[in-house]
């Protein structure tokens, strides 16, 4: 992939957001990616790295330590079995970025640009997305919560506060810690009836549930 623009620190943060609202949200992991891609950036990596990063966050949620490490056999077949992978690419694809979020989680930033060059297409992202999917599930049934719990507690991290409401308000505003890729605190103000931080019902990562809540961003951040 040769270099192309670089997404602004607002969209970086868009991304966060929808992922996180998303998850929190219990929308299907199809509806988060359709959003996540109307964000991506041709020839860029661009929101793998904020996806990434979250799973390092859902990862870290889950108390792994080197001493009670993630057992990753049959990982993604039991944590997602909505998304089979088939194909030696799509294996790869996959594994790797299951693999990154760990790196990360250990202090060791890939070079995601060098490492996916050869995919001919600009869809790490989407896997890094799946990566996240499963490890926020593998840290809810670790740590016997729901994914909606893991996604606000990783939203809590990041300065984001998410708040259940009845009837919808629109959001407010917030203030998200950015990528690890860049260094501002960012706030952001949403009124339109029509944004992203409106989410759709609750549920578990996807999954039915007869609770009908939506999300919202709510003001926050230290």
């Amino acid at each position: 992939m040769a270099p192309n623009k670089q997404p602004t620190p607002e969209v970086r943060t868009d991304a966060i957001r929808i992922a996180l609202a998303g998850l929190a949200s219990g929308d299907e992991p199809e509806t988060i990616l359709v959003k996540l891609g109307v964000l991506r950036i041709r020839s860029n990596t661009f929101p793998a790295e904020e996806l990434l990063e979250l799973a390092s966050d859902a990862i870290d949620e889950a108390g792994v330590t080197a001493t009670d490490p993630i057992d990753c056999e049959k990982l993604r077949e039991r944590l997602l079995p909505e998304r089979p992978f088939s194909g030696k690419t799509e294996h790869h694809k996959s594994k790797y970025a299951i693999s990154a979020a760990a790196m990360i989680h250990g202090g060791v930033y890939p070079d995601l640009f060098d490492d996916a060059a050869w995919w001919q297409a600009d869809d790490l992202w989407a896997y890094s997305f799946y990566a996240l999917l499963i490890y926020v599930r593998f840290a809810a049934e670790r740590t016997g919560r729901t994914c909606e719990d893991v996604a606000l507690s990783i939203a809590g991290r990041r300065g984001m506060t998410l708040v259940a409401v009845t009837p919808l308000r629109w959001a407010t505003s917030v203030t998200v810690v950015p990528s690890r890729t860049s260094h501002t605190a960012l706030s952001r103000c949403s009124t339109s009836p029509n944004s992203t931080s409106i989410c759709g019902l609750l549920g578990i990562c996807g999954r039915d549930s007869p609770q009908q809540r939506r999300w919202l961003e709510a003001p926050g951040g230290p």
